[in-house]
């Protein structure tokens, strides 16, 4: 089957033209990354992993999903399917949102200064970044056996796609023909962000979110006793159950701890310390984050320290959002 269109009456077949290499269709997709999805945008191309492969085109859509997209010119290998699954194991691991910022920030950021000020600005809001993982093979040609593996992936919660791409021309009008070999069918992703019904509590992150006994245990510990702290200073505060992390609020609903697992640590991020020029003072290994603009921590669940040892730091948070 080819590509035709009707005029006066006659059908008029365009001649395919397939490109010369496959960096051609980088090329494309790099710039029209739209075929894919209307809410994409591409932030890095030849993105480097850690075994010092290279991701073909790297993206995010409006809910802040990663899109890892892999090209092949001609028929796609077999071994297409395990390459993809390695990249996407590699970003969902080893990647946080400040590196993904970092990747944007060399060329695909347009005139805005990181990806938070893009996503506020095209957006209105702010999402969390890498929660999931959406996975392209595209190629001129998908191969039978990558089709029933991607089907197969896809029925078993993996967000992956497979489409087919092709050029044409006649008369010298160029067209590109996208055809969506594998993604048609429902795939059921947990923790979808258009969820508002879930019930969020330390039961909900050990079974849906696969955070670590350990983890939450600790996790737990502390946050009682920070409630217990916040009774005895007559802080009011409150804890807020989310669908990536729980939270310790000021009683104007402030956020003045985050808690999370990722990547098997324990991240503590604190939204009231905007100061890069004033860290928290404790023993915890603080760390700037330039795309959030406050101050984190990631460490073992062990390492989660008394309540006690973070009054002033708590003290702090909860009186700069008062």
């Amino acid at each position: 089957m080819g590509l035709h269109k009707i005029e006066e009456g006659k059908l008029i077949e365009y001649d395919q033209k397939p490109v010369s290499t496959e960096f051609e269709i980088h090329d494309f997709i790099e710039k029209h990354p739209d075929i894919l999805g209307k809410d994409i945008f591409i932030i890095g191309r030849e993105v480097k992993t850690d075994d010092s492969s290279f991701i073909d085109l790297l993206g995010l859509n409006s809910q802040g999903n990663t899109i890892i997209i892999e090209i092949k010119k001609e028929q796609t290998p077999r071994k297409v399917i395990g390459q993809i699954l390695e990249y996407a194991e590699w970003i969902s691991t080893s990647i946080g949102s400040d590196e993904l910022n970092k990747i944007a920030k060399i060329k695909h950021l347009s005139g805005f200064s990181s990806l938070w000020e893009k996503y506020k600005s095209e957006s209105g809001y702010i999402p969390d970044l890498n929660e999931h993982q959406q996975l392209y093979i595209m190629a001129e040609k998908i191969d039978p056996v990558t089709e029933k593996l991607a089907r197969y992936l896809r029925k078993n919660g993996i967000d992956i796609f497979c489409m087919e791409i092709n050029f044409y021309e006649q008369n010298g009008n160029r067209f590109c023909n996208t055809k969506r070999i594998v993604g048609n069918e429902k795939v059921v992703i947990p923790d979808r962000g258009d969820i508002d019904n879930e019930n969020y509590d330390w039961n909900y992150y050990s079974q849906r979110r696969g955070w670590t006994e350990e983890a939450i245990e600790r996790m737990k510990k502390f946050v009682d006793e920070v409630m217990d702290l916040g009774r005895k200073e007559n802080w009011n505060l409150d804890i807020k159950f989310n669908r990536n992390y729980v939270a310790i609020q000021t009683k104007n609903k402030y956020n003045i701890w985050v808690l999370k697992e990722r990547n098997g640590l324990v991240r503590i991020e604190l939204p009231a310390f905007k100061k890069k020029s004033e860290p928290p003072k404790s023993e915890l290994n603080w760390q700037w984050s330039e795309a959030q603009s406050f101050w984190i921590a990631n460490i073992m669940a062990s390492e989660i320290p008394p309540a006690n040892e973070m009054r002033d730091i708590l003290k702090k948070s909860h009186d700069s959002r008062e």
